[in-house]
């Protein structure tokens, strides 16, 4: 199987760019997943999509196979690898590309994403070859942050891997490697070839973690570790989905561990 590493050819630009984004009717939700009692949350994620155009294509990864079975989930495409979850994801877009190409979202098998998460990416197509979320929010145990990485609304260098979305058949593979550096390898093969990625806004889309470390997160990461890496994030509390869904905005009463001037009201 080919990889960004032995495919130097260089990105091809969309010929709409810069022009008003054309209409996209088909968006299939790409989730490897390698956990059995994930499928339980791939299938609440998909079905409270308000996107009309949905598809699910689920990748059952190494003791996850049979997974979706388990349930008596029929998604539009299964497909089955025994590989890591690098080669699931290649395995799904090598899919798409020999059934017509498409537009794609990636997807976490154990993250949250909101019923307008869709509706927000199909409203983007045309502004970048990828289109991903640099701001988040994260559920860690039963606290919801905020990290601040980079402002919403612009194009960037890097965007959470279970945020990508982009058109399948005018993106290289990912990197055949087993590990969280995969997807910034990615798209740093992206940037440098002249694609863009633009950062969407911060809702809709939630990480779960949690501090147990027997749970078999790819990311292994401690709030601590998290803080170190993205800068201070601001402390919201306990979860709240309308605020994650946008149907409640951050306002200047939510006071953060340390202010960030580059993000007025933070979003």
């Amino acid at each position: 199987m080919s990889t960004v590493l032995d495919n130097p050819a260089p990105i091809k630009l969309s010929p709409y760019k810069g022009h008003r984004p054309p209409k996209v009717w088909d968006i299939t939700v790409i989730v490897p997943i390698n956990r059995r009692a994930d499928i339980k949350n791939v299938l609440i994620n998909f079905k409270r999509q308000e996107f009309a155009g949905k598809r699910l294509l689920v990748v059952e990864n190494g003791e996850a196979v049979g997974a979706c079975a388990s349930i008596g989930l029929e998604p539009d495409t299964l497909l089955q690898s025994e590989e890591n979850v690098s080669v699931a994801r290649n395995t799904a877009l090598d899919h798409i590309r020999k059934n017509g190409g498409g537009f794609v979202s990636m997807w976490d098998s154990d993250d949250y994403y909101g019923p307008g998460y869709l509706d927000e990416v199909a409203g983007l197509v045309g502004t970048a070859e990828v289109i991903g979320k640099s701001r988040h929010f994260v559920k860690y145990d039963n606290l919801l942050y905020l990290f601040l990485w980079k402002l919403p609304g612009r194009f960037v260098q890097w965007a959470n891997g279970p945020t990508l979305s982009f058109q399948a058949d005018e993106i290289p593979h990912y990197p055949i490697q087993d590990g969280a550096a995969e997807e910034v390898v990615w798209q740093k093969y992206i940037t440098t070839r002249g694609g863009k990625i633009y950062n969407s806004s911060i809702y809709h889309h939630c990480y779960y973690r949690v501090s147990d470390a027997s749970h078999k997160h790819l990311w292994k990461i401690t709030l601590k570790q998290m803080v170190t890496l993205t800068g201070t994030p601001v402390f919201i509390g306990m979860p709240d989905y309308d605020l994650i869904n946008g149907l409640k905005h951050l306002t200047k009463t939510i006071s953060p561990t340390r202010k960030d001037p580059a993000c007025p009201l933070y979003c």
